[in-house]
């Protein structure tokens, strides 16, 4: 799978050890409170849903997902490290981390093969559709940059900016 990334220097989670295993990424618990983290439970996830763009299926959704997938690249410390911060990704991390594992290793695959995203295979979209559609039920409407800053309306974007 190519060279194993140095973890330590990540800030948003804290590996129980520097390397990938076959398993996947190893994660620490996300930067979610108590509270926050138990309030997961609840039916509605303890959180007052902000409702996202559907995409009509996996084409529509490849077509126009723009830097959805940035939310995996592990291996960045620009955007990347800004979209993992956001609770949404921190309350996927925290209800899949499975999902969140799969994904980040494929895209680390694809990263240090220097393959452009749009050369996915179909499996890594699906999983990046499958990563969006549950992160899409996941976006509170008090989540920083959920409201456009120009005029406060709802951005039904948000995961996909």
């Amino acid at each position: 799978m190519g060279e194993d990334l140095d973890l330590s220097q990540k800030t948003d989670y804290i590996p129980t050890d520097n390397e990938l295993d076959e398993g996947g990424w190893k994660f620490a618990d996300p930067l979610l409170t108590e509270s926050e983290l138990e309030a997961l439970n609840q039916k509605n996830r303890g959180i007052m849903l902000a409702p996202q763009h559907q995409y009509d299926d996996l084409e529509d959704f490849k077509k126009r997902q723009n830097n959805f997938h940035a939310y995996f690249d592990f291996d960045s410390k620009g955007m990347s490290l800004l979209y993992r911060r956001r609770k949404v990704f921190q309350r996927l991390v925290a209800l899949k981390p499975d999902l969140v594992s799969r994904v980040a290793n494929q895209y680390y695959k694809y990263r240090t093969e220097s393959a452009p995203f749009s050369d996915f295979s179909d499996e890594m979209w699906r999983n990046l559709y499958e990563a969006y559609q549950s992160m899409s039920r996941l976006v509170d409407l008090n989540d920083s940059y959920v409201r456009r800053p120009e005029n406060g309306q709802l951005d039904d974007h948000f995961l996909v900016r």
